[in-house]
Protein backbone atom coordinates (compact mmCIF):
# COMPACT_ATOMS: atom_id res chain seq x y z
CA UNK A 1 0.00 0.00 0.00
CA UNK A 2 1.28 3.76 -0.60
CA UNK A 3 0.67 6.04 1.86
CA UNK A 4 0.96 9.88 1.23
CA UNK A 5 2.08 12.61 3.46
CA UNK A 6 1.23 15.95 3.87
CA UNK A 7 2.50 18.85 5.13
CA UNK A 8 1.42 22.52 3.93
CA UNK A 9 2.43 22.48 0.45
CA UNK A 10 5.06 19.44 0.58
CA UNK A 11 3.69 16.11 0.05
CA UNK A 12 6.05 12.50 0.42
CA UNK A 13 4.67 8.89 0.10
CA UNK A 14 6.13 5.36 1.43
CA UNK A 15 5.46 2.17 0.74
CA UNK A 16 3.88 -0.21 3.35
CA UNK A 17 3.31 -3.82 3.47
CA UNK A 18 0.32 -5.20 4.99
CA UNK A 19 -0.03 -9.18 5.98
CA UNK A 20 -2.42 -11.48 7.45
CA UNK A 21 -2.35 -11.84 11.00
CA UNK A 22 -1.03 -15.15 12.12
CA UNK A 23 -3.61 -17.79 12.89
CA UNK A 24 -3.18 -17.94 17.09
CA UNK A 25 -4.85 -21.59 18.63
CA UNK A 26 -7.74 -20.87 20.24
CA UNK A 27 -9.18 -24.59 21.06
CA UNK A 28 -9.23 -28.36 20.41
CA UNK A 29 -11.82 -30.85 19.78
CA UNK A 30 -12.26 -34.10 20.08
CA UNK A 31 -14.13 -34.31 16.85
CA UNK A 32 -14.41 -38.66 17.50
CA UNK A 33 -13.76 -40.11 20.59
CA UNK A 34 -11.66 -43.51 20.53
CA UNK A 35 -13.68 -46.11 19.56
CA UNK A 36 -12.30 -48.54 22.18
CA UNK A 37 -13.43 -46.75 25.57
CA UNK A 38 -13.81 -50.15 27.96
CA UNK A 39 -10.52 -51.88 29.12
CA UNK A 40 -9.85 -54.99 31.07
CA UNK A 41 -7.00 -54.59 33.66
CA UNK A 42 -3.82 -54.35 32.60
CA UNK A 43 -4.72 -53.31 28.64
CA UNK A 44 -2.99 -50.77 26.67
CA UNK A 45 -4.94 -47.84 25.46
CA UNK A 46 -5.56 -47.85 21.84
CA UNK A 47 -6.37 -44.68 19.85
CA UNK A 48 -8.00 -46.29 16.84
CA UNK A 49 -10.77 -43.79 15.99
CA UNK A 50 -9.59 -40.79 17.56
CA UNK A 51 -9.95 -37.53 15.55
CA UNK A 52 -8.46 -34.08 17.11
CA UNK A 53 -9.63 -31.05 15.69
CA UNK A 54 -7.93 -27.58 16.15
CA UNK A 55 -9.23 -24.54 15.62
CA UNK A 56 -7.80 -21.33 15.12
CA UNK A 57 -8.67 -17.46 15.62
CA UNK A 58 -9.07 -16.81 12.15
CA UNK A 59 -12.19 -19.30 11.59
CA UNK A 60 -10.13 -22.05 10.22
CA UNK A 61 -9.20 -25.49 11.66
CA UNK A 62 -7.86 -28.57 10.59
CA UNK A 63 -7.22 -32.63 11.79
CA UNK A 64 -4.15 -33.03 13.98
CA UNK A 65 -2.19 -35.80 15.07
CA UNK A 66 0.91 -34.51 16.45
CA UNK A 67 -0.86 -34.66 19.98
CA UNK A 68 0.35 -35.96 22.87
CA UNK A 69 -1.75 -38.22 25.27
CA UNK A 70 -1.48 -38.70 29.11
CA UNK A 71 -3.68 -40.04 32.24
CA UNK A 72 -4.61 -43.47 31.01
CA UNK A 73 -3.97 -46.12 33.86
CA UNK A 74 -5.44 -49.46 33.96
CA UNK A 75 -3.82 -50.53 36.75
CA UNK A 76 -7.01 -50.58 38.85
CA UNK A 77 -10.74 -50.24 38.04
CA UNK A 78 -12.73 -47.46 37.81
CA UNK A 79 -13.62 -44.25 35.10
CA UNK A 80 -10.27 -42.74 34.10
CA UNK A 81 -9.64 -39.11 32.47
CA UNK A 82 -7.38 -39.06 29.27
CA UNK A 83 -6.12 -35.94 28.34
CA UNK A 84 -5.19 -35.18 24.89
CA UNK A 85 -2.53 -32.21 24.52
CA UNK A 86 -1.85 -29.89 21.50
CA UNK A 87 0.52 -26.69 21.95
CA UNK A 88 -0.85 -25.94 25.15
CA UNK A 89 -4.80 -26.63 24.76
CA UNK A 90 -5.99 -29.84 25.84
CA UNK A 91 -9.18 -31.44 25.36
CA UNK A 92 -10.32 -34.72 27.68
CA UNK A 93 -12.24 -37.73 27.13
CA UNK A 94 -13.59 -41.15 29.70
CA UNK A 95 -12.75 -44.60 30.08
CA UNK A 96 -13.84 -47.63 32.19
CA UNK A 97 -11.48 -50.08 33.43
CA UNK A 98 -12.79 -53.13 34.69
CA UNK A 99 -11.74 -56.62 36.30
CA UNK A 100 -11.27 -59.21 33.66
CA UNK A 101 -14.09 -61.70 33.38
CA UNK A 102 -13.38 -65.02 35.19
CA UNK A 103 -13.05 -67.71 32.38
CA UNK A 104 -13.95 -71.40 34.07
CA UNK A 105 -12.28 -73.96 32.75
CA UNK A 106 -15.02 -76.86 30.88
CA UNK A 107 -13.70 -79.63 33.07
CA UNK A 108 -11.69 -80.16 36.52
CA UNK A 109 -7.88 -81.64 36.14
CA UNK A 110 -5.54 -83.38 39.09
CA UNK A 111 -2.19 -84.28 39.47
CA UNK A 112 -2.90 -87.17 41.45
CA UNK A 113 -6.45 -88.23 40.97
CA UNK A 114 -7.34 -90.16 38.05
CA UNK A 115 -10.18 -88.24 35.73
CA UNK A 116 -11.02 -90.43 33.15
CA UNK A 117 -14.66 -89.20 30.91
CA UNK A 118 -16.97 -88.51 33.84
CA UNK A 119 -15.46 -90.49 37.05
CA UNK A 120 -12.69 -89.13 39.43
CA UNK A 121 -10.99 -91.92 40.62
CA UNK A 122 -8.21 -92.78 42.64
CA UNK A 123 -9.67 -91.25 46.01
CA UNK A 124 -8.44 -93.32 49.46
CA UNK A 125 -11.51 -94.39 51.66
CA UNK A 126 -11.94 -91.72 54.20
CA UNK A 127 -11.56 -88.85 51.81
CA UNK A 128 -13.57 -85.79 53.37
CA UNK A 129 -15.17 -83.31 50.77
CA UNK A 130 -11.87 -80.54 51.70
CA UNK A 131 -9.26 -83.06 50.98
CA UNK A 132 -11.13 -84.09 47.70
CA UNK A 133 -11.33 -81.34 46.51
CA UNK A 134 -7.37 -79.69 47.81
CA UNK A 135 -6.31 -82.21 45.10
CA UNK A 136 -8.70 -80.82 41.91
CA UNK A 137 -7.03 -77.79 40.51
CA UNK A 138 -10.05 -76.16 39.77
CA UNK A 139 -11.60 -76.58 43.50
CA UNK A 140 -13.05 -73.06 43.81
CA UNK A 141 -15.57 -74.00 41.17
CA UNK A 142 -16.52 -77.10 42.16
CA UNK A 143 -18.93 -78.63 44.71
CA UNK A 144 -19.50 -81.53 46.07
CA UNK A 145 -23.25 -83.95 46.84
CA UNK A 146 -24.61 -86.88 47.61
CA UNK A 147 -27.98 -86.95 45.50
CA UNK A 148 -29.53 -83.37 45.36
CA UNK A 149 -27.80 -82.62 49.09
CA UNK A 150 -24.62 -80.74 49.05
CA UNK A 151 -21.96 -82.14 51.10
CA UNK A 152 -19.57 -80.12 53.62
CA UNK A 153 -15.99 -79.82 54.20
CA UNK A 154 -16.04 -82.74 56.74
CA UNK A 155 -17.81 -85.04 55.10
CA UNK A 156 -16.78 -88.04 53.85
CA UNK A 157 -17.12 -88.50 50.22
CA UNK A 158 -18.12 -92.43 49.16
CA UNK A 159 -18.85 -93.67 45.28
CA UNK A 160 -21.57 -92.63 43.17
CA UNK A 161 -21.41 -89.10 45.27
CA UNK A 162 -21.01 -86.18 42.51
CA UNK A 163 -18.63 -83.20 41.79
CA UNK A 164 -20.13 -80.71 40.07
CA UNK A 165 -18.43 -78.42 38.17
CA UNK A 166 -19.93 -74.80 38.44
CA UNK A 167 -19.94 -71.46 36.05
CA UNK A 168 -21.91 -69.20 38.57
CA UNK A 169 -25.46 -71.23 38.74
CA UNK A 170 -24.88 -73.08 35.75
CA UNK A 171 -23.39 -76.57 36.19
CA UNK A 172 -21.03 -77.39 33.15
CA UNK A 173 -19.47 -80.60 34.16
CA UNK A 174 -20.88 -83.48 36.43
CA UNK A 175 -18.36 -86.08 37.23
CA UNK A 176 -18.96 -89.82 39.42
CA UNK A 177 -16.85 -90.61 42.57
CA UNK A 178 -15.34 -94.03 42.70
CA UNK A 179 -13.63 -95.38 45.42
CA UNK A 180 -12.16 -98.72 44.49
CA UNK A 181 -13.45 -101.30 47.02
CA UNK A 182 -16.69 -98.56 48.16
CA UNK A 183 -19.52 -100.39 46.75
CA UNK A 184 -21.85 -99.57 49.39
CA UNK A 185 -21.09 -95.18 48.76
CA UNK A 186 -20.41 -94.60 51.90
CA UNK A 187 -16.87 -93.98 51.48
CA UNK A 188 -15.36 -96.32 53.77
CA UNK A 189 -14.31 -100.12 52.76
CA UNK A 190 -15.68 -102.54 55.27
CA UNK A 191 -17.25 -106.06 55.25
CA UNK A 192 -20.60 -104.86 54.31
CA UNK A 193 -19.11 -104.09 50.65
CA UNK A 194 -18.15 -107.51 50.61
CA UNK A 195 -21.31 -108.82 50.80
CA UNK A 196 -23.09 -106.21 48.90
CA UNK A 197 -20.85 -107.64 45.83
CA UNK A 198 -21.58 -111.24 46.97
CA UNK A 199 -25.15 -110.28 46.38
CA UNK A 200 -24.47 -108.32 43.10
CA UNK A 201 -22.84 -111.24 41.56
CA UNK A 202 -25.82 -113.00 42.21
CA UNK A 203 -28.81 -109.89 41.66
CA UNK A 204 -26.95 -107.04 39.60
CA UNK A 205 -30.14 -105.45 38.98
CA UNK A 206 -31.06 -105.15 43.22
CA UNK A 207 -27.11 -104.15 43.97
CA UNK A 208 -24.89 -102.23 40.90
CA UNK A 209 -21.99 -101.71 40.78
CA UNK A 210 -20.35 -98.79 38.93
CA UNK A 211 -16.63 -99.63 39.23
CA UNK A 212 -14.13 -102.27 38.24
CA UNK A 213 -14.65 -105.07 41.09
CA UNK A 214 -12.38 -108.01 39.69
CA UNK A 215 -10.30 -107.40 42.69
CA UNK A 216 -8.16 -110.62 42.43
CA UNK A 217 -7.44 -109.76 38.95
CA UNK A 218 -8.23 -113.27 37.68
CA UNK A 219 -10.41 -111.44 34.35
CA UNK A 220 -13.69 -112.13 35.77
CA UNK A 221 -16.01 -110.87 38.68
CA UNK A 222 -17.38 -113.53 40.88
CA UNK A 223 -17.93 -114.16 44.48
CA UNK A 224 -14.22 -114.87 44.57
CA UNK A 225 -13.53 -111.05 44.53
CA UNK A 226 -16.38 -110.63 47.35
CA UNK A 227 -13.98 -112.97 49.56
CA UNK A 228 -10.75 -111.47 48.24
CA UNK A 229 -12.45 -107.94 48.94
CA UNK A 230 -13.43 -109.48 52.86
CA UNK A 231 -9.56 -110.16 53.66
CA UNK A 232 -8.50 -106.97 52.28
CA UNK A 233 -10.76 -105.68 55.20
CA UNK A 234 -8.67 -107.04 57.71
CA UNK A 235 -5.00 -107.66 55.83
CA UNK A 236 -4.55 -104.92 53.20
CA UNK A 237 -1.25 -105.34 52.70
CA UNK A 238 -1.71 -108.68 51.87
CA UNK A 239 -4.44 -108.42 49.79
CA UNK A 240 -4.48 -104.70 47.79
CA UNK A 241 -7.19 -103.10 45.58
Amino acid sequence: KSLTVNYFDKTTTLEVEIIAKPAELDRIELTTPPTKLNYYIGEELILDGLVVTAYYDNSTSNEISSYSVNGFDSSSVGTKTVTVSFEGKTATFEVSVIERPVLVPDKITSSTLNISGETVSKITAGTTVNALLSNINEAQYCTVFNGETQLNGEDIVGTGMLIKLFDGLTVKATYTIIITGDLDGNGLITDNDAIYLLYSTFLPNMYPVIQDCDFNKDGYVTDQDAIYLLYHTFLPELYPI
